[in-house]
């Protein structure tokens, strides 16, 4: 099996972002082509078409190590399994431009999933943020998945943005959020599937999405639009059988001040060769919400210096049936902490 992770981010950058989602344009097949320029949000655009590119280098690469005549495959060799590797737009880009594009045609099976009809290859195609990821090989692969962004309740009390998985098993569609399960698995290491495979009624009593996130009437404009757009979510009808309780092996914590001096010393060598990185912030909001987080002007420097209080310092917002109130965070640009710019009712 041949595996990719294309970071977008390259995609998204002020300089030179847009020639690149041009180049990944000419570049993809005619039918993600026109998929991607039906799109109108530049982050699902791009990994519309970081799908598309990865799909592209993976048919190169697996033809060059197959036996390939006539659409047979040689049934006594199979395709190697190869560690995952990852790329950067601009250097995928120089990879697929060494030679022409491949046209690609697809038949659709049951729930709409692509299959290529001129290649005996089975594909999966998935993102998340800004990262996609690509798998190829000759056997069937792949769980199909929707991101789901929205609200839940928080140890400190009050709605606190949040996102988590729906996955399709057996036709039918469940939620899955490792995250929540993992922040209430005991210090045992025992894991109690609290938030695993569970059906709408289950998941929304500490979960808000879709048309019940929109009813709470905290979303700006903008944001409903998205949420109504791309983060409805499926029916998950019911419960899937909760496994019994198991036990999951507990790693010693690492030893991160030795991590850290690792990490310096490739910094202080690579810049040596390279210059000097420029620095870079970590978007760690789920979509929908990073971009009204903020107020309108203010630079995403200094979100280090006080990201790292996220969890105590996001807007949370009260539960229905209370008084609801929610607090604007602005950046103090001379400190670099935050500060509240004060409460008002909503």
């Amino acid at each position: 099996m041949l595996k990719y992770l294309l970071s977008t981010a390259e995609f998204l950058e002020e300089e030179g972002g847009l020639g690149l989602l041009e180049k990944a344009l000419a570049l993809v097949d005619a039918s993600r082509r026109e998929k991607a320029l039906g799109i109108r949000h530049i982050e699902a655009r791009a990994a519309s078409l970081g799908g598309g590119l990865l799909l592209q280098l993976a048919l190169r690469e697996a033809r060059s190590i197959r036996a390939w005549g006539g659409g047979n495959l040689d049934a006594e060799s199979r395709m190697p399994h190869r560690e995952l590797v990852r790329l950067c737009p601009s250097r995928l880009l120089e990879r697929l431009e060494e030679g022409p594009s491949l046209p690609l045609a697809f038949r659709h099976g049951p729930g709409g999933k692509p299959y290529l009809t001129e290649y005996p290859f089975y594909f999966n195609l998935s993102h998340s943020g800004q990262y996609v990821v690509c798998a190829l090989g000759l056997e069937e692969m792949g769980v199909e998945t929707r991101y789901m962004t929205g609200m839940t309740y928080m140890a400190r009390g009050g709605l606190g943005y949040h996102s988590w998985s729906q996955v399709k098993i057996d036709g039918v569609w469940y939620h899955l959020d490792c995250d929540l399960e993992d922040n209430i698995a005991p210090k045992n290491g025992a894991v109690i599937y609290k938030y695993f495979l569970k059906g709408d009624a289950t998941m929304g009593a500490s979960h808000y999405w879709g048309k019940r996130l929109i009813s709470l009437g905290q979303l700006e404009p903008g944001q409903e639009e998205e949420i109504r757009t791309y983060y409805m979510g499926e029916i998950c009808p019911y419960d899937y059988p909760t496994p019994p309780p198991s036990q999951i092996p507990i790693n010693p914590r690492p030893d991160y001040q030795a991590i850290h001096t690792a990490l310096q010393k490739e910094l202080e060598e690579y810049e040596s060769l390279y210059g000097k990185l420029e620095y870079m912030e970590l978007d760690i909001l789920p979509p929908v919400f990073i971009r009204y987080y903020f107020q309108e002007g203010v630079s995403m420097e200094g979100l280090s210096s006080w990201g790292r209080n996220y969890r105590q310092d996001h807007l949370l917002i009260n539960p229905p049936g209370t008084q609801e109130t929610r607090w604007d965070w602005t950046l103090n640009r001379s400190q670099g902490q935050s500060q509240s710019a004060g409460q008002h009712s909503t």
